[in-house]
């Protein structure tokens, strides 16, 4: 076989220097991988004439997945057969019938005999094959550092012999995908999937490094009573964390407190800086954590924030941190237990991440190809979702090339713009997925904010039914909803089989909103039938042009964050809103000077494994305050403070403490601070103290078992 052009000079198998380029290399490129952006720079489909036939059936697997007999054994093949634009570090997989089984003693090493991978360039593949943690797919995976050809065709074959449990006797099995022929820098190295190197050490990441350690009055406002949270004061919290205000005060046995606390991830929009967040229903801050910072490569600050903080199926948070460009993982003391990127290579997408108990994963991905269209190259970037095993192996994979009126609707837009220039600048997201998740029955929800709304058979990759805005893309009638739904985010199947999302709307659409929308599914029994959408539900709100979601709570409540609206300046807007299944609010939170993706309701109990944090403001010469607080403690009940002289505050290290009982107070806030000078006064009064015992003090946090936890650093006075 021969080499292809763009490989001449090297030897088969060989990829030239640059075609994937990864880590610095890749920093040359001026592109935000994670965030192609929520509006702007699109090709409006919502108003593309519906030149489309109906939509062909999904590809049948027959003929290449035969035994001896009609029916197929296999239902899914990853890559799908014919596949184009495949990622070079992609592994193969293969599911079988559900009431089928392979009938081997010994799956694994029988399959590595029965499988053969070869490129027509690169040749033939060495690899593993071993079975997923489903029980039910076989992953062939290629050995680290390997990788397939730019642009070649690779073909599979696995051999006949192979019986199925019935008995029956597979045939040989054939197909081929071609690999993507992009020189892009969206591939990441395989070997560098789970690296991770914190900013900051964890230890010191909360220690109060980031407060303002300057003069504060504090009798300018009734201590405690802030407008906004964090009050002006505080001085364990950095000075650009967005201020969040209670609009609405929580109604008595009205909320779904018994649902947890609140977990958004504001972004400060005159500072540009990036937050995750928890609050109780109170508005008293739980959890901070800035986001975003300098990146090494480029010695600038990250504009890319995240989705989708919260806590997901396994009880750990989640979040994505766009330094490293991967999902991150914090157990209950918020250390990192792992990271997960996409598979096969690819970045992911920061808008959408899942993990169920079992540590199968949902993972979404940008595929950002060129293409030539009309004689002009554009940058398309469609979209994928990965289900991913524990092991990293993937399970199932669905791409938008392969869903033949998705990727006929974006090239017939395409060859409508190419007249154009300006139309093909820039990268061409026109799918924009910005949601996926399971519904009970393990099957795939996906949201492409574009297009509409699929559900995917998880076990067989075809399409269940498909709700869109455009007449090809669409199977449902709206029977009671004279406005559909447009633009939308965060789309969830609930128990009880209705759809909750929400609505984003258009921009065209007057008068301008946007709401949270629950939908009953009237599907038809009937093939080729159309289903039926009714409304059941609504919440109307303020326009939300990108971003928001709907989420209901176990008490009947919905949970609604209302996205973004604007940049620096913009109108406060609400970042969380909860109402009864009446209409009724009973809770809502505003941001003052920014907005967050997504809000959401959840439980969660941590105890920190850093120190509480304790600094002084002020100079012992004016009004010196003691500041201190314990960053991401759920369970605080009161606090101690403690004091003692300059050599025993330098023995309290490693959790000991200073001898003096000085204070105990009720935890009232997220941070707490006294007057230096009244409290040696007070003290000096009850206690029989020398005044070198009050130069130094420390923060004891105590639980509601009224058990002591860490103390603090201890933190002395100037004179």
């Amino acid at each position: 076989m021969g080499i292809p052009p763009s490989s001449a000079g090297h030897s088969p198998g060989d990829t030239a220097k640059g075609e994937y380029l990864k880590g610095a290399e890749a920093d040359q490129y001026d592109i935000d991988w994670t965030d192609i952006g929520e509006g702007g720079d699109e090709l409006d489909l919502l108003h593309l004439a519906d030149e489309m036939a109906d939509p062909p059936g999904i590809m049948e697997l027959a003929e290449v997945t035969g035994v001896e007999g009609d029916e197929p054994f296999f239902y899914y093949l990853n890559p799908r057969p014919n596949a184009k634009m495949v990622s070079p570090f992609t592994s193969v997989a293969l599911r079988p019938r559900r009431d089928w089984r392979l009938s081997l003693k010994n799956p694994m090493e029988e399959m590595a005999r029965k499988i053969t991978v070869k490129g027509e360039w690169s040749g033939e593949h060495e690899g593993a094959t071993s079975m997923g943690d489903d029980g039910q797919t076989l992953v062939f995976q290629l050995r680290k550092g390997d990788r397939f050809a730019k642009g070649e065709k690779v073909f599979v074959r696995i051999h006949p012999g192979l019986k199925a449990a019935t008995g029956q006797s597979l045939d040989s099995i054939n197909w081929s995908f071609r690999v993507s022929n992009s020189a892009e820098g969206y591939y990441v190295s395989q070997t560098d999937v789970d690296d991770y190197s914190p900013v900051a050490h964890e230890e010191t990441a909360f220690d109060g490094r980031h407060a303002e350690a300057t003069q504060v009055d504090l009798t300018r406002r009734p201590h405690y009573a802030p407008a906004a949270t964090p009050p002006f004061y505080y001085r364990t919290v950095p000075s650009i964390f967005p201020r969040v205000r209670v609009v609405t005060p929580a109604k008595a046995n009205k909320t779904a407190r018994q649902d947890g606390l609140i977990f958004f991830a504001p972004r400060n929009t005159t500072s540009g800086h990036d937050f995750l967040t928890i609050m109780d229903e109170k508005g008293r801050l739980i959890y901070w954590q800035q986001l975003t910072g300098l990146r090494p490569s480029k010695s600038r600050v990250s504009t890319t924030g995240t989705t989708d903080f919260r806590v997901q199926d396994n009880g750990h948070l989640w979040y994505y941190d766009p330094l490293v460009q991967a999902w991150v993982e914090r157990d209950k003391g918020y250390r990192i237990v792992r990271t997960r990127r996409a598979g096969h290579g690819y970045r992911p997408n920061r808008h959408t991440f899942r993990i169920r108990k079992d540590g199968t994963s949902l993972a979404a991905v940008y595929d950002l190809q060129p293409l030539v269209i009309g004689g002009k190259s554009a940058q398309v970037a469609g979209s994928i979702v990965q289900e991913i095993d524990s092991k990293g192996r993937v399970l199932f994979e669905w791409r938008s090339i392969d869903h033949p009126i998705i990727s006929r609707t974006v090239k017939m837009a395409l060859e409508k713009s190419a007249g154009s220039k300006a139309n093909l600048e820039g990268i061409k997201n026109m799918l924009h997925l910005n949601s996926v998740d399971w519904d009970k029955g393990g099957n795939i929800l996906i949201s492409l904010r574009r297009f509409g709304l699929l559900l995917v058979d998880r076990h067989t990759g075809q399409t269940i039914w498909q709700l869109g805005h455009l007449p090809s893309f669409n199977q449902f009638t709206y029977l009671n909803d004279p406005r559909p739904f447009s633009l939308q985010h965060s789309p969830k199947l609930l128990d009880n089989g209705n759809l909750l999302l929400f609505d984003n709307s258009s921009p065209s659409l007057h008068p301008r909103y946007s709401r949270a929308v629950e939908y009953r599914l009237e599907l038809s029994m009937g093939k080729g039938g159309r289903h039926g959408l009714r409304k059941v539900w609504e919440y109307k709100g303020p326009f939300s042009p990108f971003n928001g979601n709907a989420q209901r709570l176990s008490n009947g409540n919905t949970a609604i964050c209302w996205g973004g609206g604007g940049g620096s300046g913009s109108s406060p807007r609400p970042v969380y809103t909860e109402v009864t299944p009446a209409g009724e609010k009973v809770l809502e939170f505003q941001l003052e000077d920014g907005w967050s993706s997504r809000a959401f309701r959840l439980q969660w109990d941590a105890v920190p494994h850093w120190p509480p944090s304790a600094l002084f403001s002020g100079r012992a010469s004016s009004t010196p305050y003691v500041h201190y607080s314990f960053n991401g403690a759920t369970n605080i009940k009161k606090w101690k403070v403690l004091s003692g002289t300059i050599e025993e505050a330098r023995k309290a290290t490693g959790g000991r403490r200073l001898p003096n009982l000085v204070k105990v107070h009720t935890r009232r806030g997220f941070e707490h601070a006294f007057s230096l000078r009244d409290t040696i006064q007070e003290v000096i009064q009850k206690l029989p103290l020398p005044a070198e015992s009050l130069q130094c003090f420390q923060a004891v946090p105590v639980n509601y078992k009224d058990k002591d936890l860490k103390p603090s650093k201890a933190v002395c006075v100037e004179r």
